[in-house]
């Protein structure tokens, strides 16, 4: 549906504001997103509200997926070209669901040029992150192309014994079967590796601050968590005319 047909807000977080904000996962976007609340379980896990109601679920490039806030592996912004949110009920576009929002996640697509892309940053706190996009044609006169993003997050904290490490890998194949057929498969790999997940300090009974340095972390150093991501699509899209167009899709998602 176009914008103007859809009675509810709806929010488009392109590519170049992605970039300009330099927000590296769904946890930043959304945070920046208007109408949505992000609560946080712990220093990793959180979870998203609209209108006073959770965001039960995502989408990726339409589809809907079995994916809550709370899990511990997020999508990376590294493999998103754009963020859609729709407020409010949608059960006519996404079907049954909470009264909150859809949050719709579209992948980047490999593209008809050679274009290599690699950004790095540095923030406080021995905040590191570097991504790399490489797309372009493979073979068969520009009928199969490819696209691999590569990134990765390695950074510490103000307060003691936290540290999180996030490598990520995703790549992306189509391949124009026909001039109105195009077969695509994809694959995406993350971990990340978090030192310490407590975020917080005690107070006392009343409430009142204990008074502790702000670094102060009462995690332990030998404690962590480990988190691994799978994924695996392929769609098929087959073009009939103008205003019909199937689409069958297939996603494989695996966290751990």
């Amino acid at each position: 549906e176009s914008l103007k047909d859809i009675p509810q807000p709806v929010t488009v977080l392109t590519r170049q504001y992605l970039d300009d904000r330099a927000l590296p996962d769904l946890h930043e976007v959304l945070q920046n997103t208007p109408g949505v609340a992000v609560d946080y379980v712990d220093s990793e896990r959180v979870t998203y509200f609209s209108r006073g109601h959770q965001i039960d679920s995502l989408q990726i490039d339409g589809l809907s997926i079995n994916h809550s806030g709370s899990s511990f592996i997020q999508p990376d912004a590294a493999v998103l070209d754009r963020v859609e949110v729709l407020r409010g009920a949608s059960g006519m576009l996404r079907g049954a669901g909470q009264p909150s929002a859809t949050v719709n996640m579209v992948r980047k697509r490999p593209m008809d040029a050679y274009q290599l892309k690699f950004t790095a940053s540095a923030g406080s706190w021995d905040n590191y992150r570097q991504e790399l996009d490489v797309t372009g044609p493979i073979a068969f006169d520009g009928k199969l192309r490819g696209r691999m993003v590569v990134a990765n997050t390695d950074r510490q904290y103000f307060v003691d014994n936290r540290s999180t490490e996030k490598p990520f890998v995703y790549g992306v194949l189509e391949a124009d079967v026909t001039d109105d057929t195009m077969l695509t498969f994809g694959v995406r790999y993350n971990k990340a590796h978090e030192n310490g997940t407590q975020n917080s300090v005690p107070r006392y009974v009343d409430g009142s601050d204990l008074k502790l340095p702000r670094h102060t972390g009462l995690t332990q150093n030998w404690a962590y968590t480990d988190a691994t991501g799978r994924e695996v699509f392929a769609k098929i899209d087959h073009k009939f005319n103008d205003d019909w167009q199937l689409n069958v899709s297939y996603t494989d998602l695996w966290d751990e």
